[in-house]
C-alpha cells in the first residue's frame, strides 16, 4: 500500500522532470506500471528512484541550491510530454560520458548506475613522516558511450540497446621510496555492448572489449587483450512470478530504508605480452587465456520515511571479488576490491572514498595490497 501511495506521488514530483531517468506511469491490462524513460521498471525500483530525487531535492533546498536537477532540465516545450519524448528517443543514437572507479561501477553503459550507487574515480596524495615516502595515486575509468535504443515492447523480449564506447582506464600508484609497490597501468580500449530485455524478468547484456595496456612511465605498451563478458540486470515483479535472474544486479530491500544488490558477471579474455613485458601474468609464457566469475555486492540506504540520518544516506559500500583461471599456464588469479564512499554533494558526483584492494592485478597479475583514502568523482 505504501508503495502505491508513493507511486502516485511520483507522478506529481516527476511531471517536471524529463530525460532518460524521468518517471511516469502507464496503465494497461496488468494495471498501473511505472516507467523510467521508455523502460518499464518494478514498483521497488520506482520508489527507490523517487526517494533519491526527493532526498536530493531536500538537501539542495537546505543548501539553497536550485530545485531543478542539472541532470534533468525542465522541458521548454509545453506541447510535448514525456511519453512523446520517449518515443522520439527510440532508434536514435545518444552520446554520454561516464567517469567511475572501475568498469564494475558503470554497470550497463546505455544506462549507467546512479552515481549514489557507485564508486567514483579516486585521487589521493599521502606523505609518510617516518620513512619520507610520498605517494600519489589515481584510479578510474572514463568512457564516452554511443547508445542506440530500441522500441520498448511490453510482455515480450526485445533488443533494448546497442552501445559502442571508447574508454581510458588509469591505475597509478607512484611511491617516492617504496617503489616496489608502484602500480603503473594506462589502458586504451573500446567496448561493444548489446542489451536484450524482458527475458526471464531481466535485461541481459553481452559485451566485448579490445584494449592495450601501457605504462605512465615510458608510454610503452605492455600487453593487449580481447575479452567478452555477460551480465544480467533483473527487474522483479512484486505480485507475480520471478526467475532467479530477476534478483540479480538490481537493488533489493533489507528494510524499508536499507537495500543491497548482488551483480554477477562471467568473463573470458585472451591477453598477450608486448615489448617483452615482465608483468607477473607472463611469468611462464607470453600469453594468457582466462575465464571466470566476478561478483559485486553493494549496500546503501534510502530515506523513504525520513528515518535514516542524512549522513547514513550519503554512504555507499561496494565489494567486488573476481576469480579467473588461466587455461594456458594452469593457475588462478583472484582480486578483492572494496570501497566505502561518502557522497558530499546532493547529486553524489563528488565523494570521499576509502578503498582496499588485495590480490593480483587483473591486467598484469602483479601482487597488490593497497589501502587508500581520497577524493572521488563520478559522472
Amino acid at each position: 500500500m505504501l508503495n502505491r501511495v508513493l507511486l502516485a506521488v511520483a507522478i506529481t514530483v516527476s511531471s517536471g522532470i524529463v530525460g532518460e531517468n524521468a518517471l511516469a506511469q502507464t496503465k494497461d491490462d496488468k494495471g498501473i506500471q511505472c516507467r523510467r524513460g521508455n523502460e518499464i521498471i518494478s514498483d521497488d525500483e520506482c520508489v527507490r528512484m523517487l526517494t533519491k530525487k526527493m532526498r536530493a531535492a531536500r538537501r539542495m533546498a537546505a543548501a539553497g541550491a536550485p530545485k531543478i536537477s542539472r541532470a534533468h532540465p525542465a522541458d521548454k516545450s509545453p506541447m510535448k510530454g514525456n511519453a512523446a519524448k520517449d518515443e522520439d528517443e527510440n532508434h536514435k543514437w545518444k552520446v554520454g560520458f561516464v567517469l567511475r572507479r572501475t568498469m564494475d561501477d558503470v554497470g550497463a553503459f546505455d544506462a549507467p548506475k546512479d552515481p549514489s550507487d557507485a564508486a567514483g574515480a579516486d585521487f589521493s596524495w599521502t606523505r609518510d613522516g617516518v620513512s619520507g615516502n610520498k605517494a600519489l595515486a589515481a584510479k578510474g575509468i572514463a568512457a564516452v558511450p554511443f547508445s542506440w535504443k530500441g522500441k520498448t515492447l511490453v510482455g515480450q523480449p526485445y533488443l533494448k540497446s546497442v552501445t559502442v564506447a571508447p574508454y581510458i582506464e588509469f591505475d597509478r600508484l607512484r611511491n617516492s621510496v617504496d617503489t616496489d609497490k608502484n602500480t603503473d597501468n594506462l589502458t586504451f580500449g573500446g567496448l561493444g555492448q548489446a542489451g536484450y530485455a524482458n527475458f526471464m524478468r531481466a535485461t541481459h547484456y553481452f559485451s566485448a572489449t579490445g584494449e592495450v595496456v601501457s605504462s605512465f612511465t615510458d608510454g610503452k605498451p605492455k600487453n593487449w587483450a580481447i575479452s567478452a563478458f555477460y551480465q544480467p540486470f533483473g527487474n522483479p515483479e512484486r505480485n507475480g512470478s520471478n526467475t532467479f535472474f530477476a534478483y540479480l544486479g538490481t537493488p533489493l530491500p533489507i528494510t524499508k530504508d536499507i537495500y543491497y544488490s548482488i551483480s554477477p558477471k562471467l568473463v573470458s579474455e585472451y591477453r598477450s605480452a608486448l615489448n617483452d613485458s615482465t608483468d607477473a601474468i607472463f611469468g611462464s609464457r607470453k600469453d594468457a587465456l582466462r575465464s571466470g566469475p566476478t561478483v559485486t555486492f553493494g549496500l546503501g540506504a534510502d530515506n523513504i520515511l525520513e528515518k535514516v540520518p542524512t549522513v547514513i544516506q550519503s554512504v555507499y559500500f561496494q565489494a567486488t571479488w573476481g576469480w579467473l583461471w588461466d587455461w594456458l599456464s594452469q593457475r588462478d588469479y583472484q582480486l578483492l576490491d572494496t570501497s566505502l564512499t561518502f557522497n558530499i554533494d546532493p547529486e553524489s558526483h563528488l565523494g570521499l572514498t576509502l578503498s582496499y584492494t588485495y590480490g593480483e592485478d587483473a591486467k598484469t597479475g602483479n601482487k597488490t595490497n593497497t589501502t587508500k583514502v581520497g577524493l572521488s568523482a563520478k559522472f
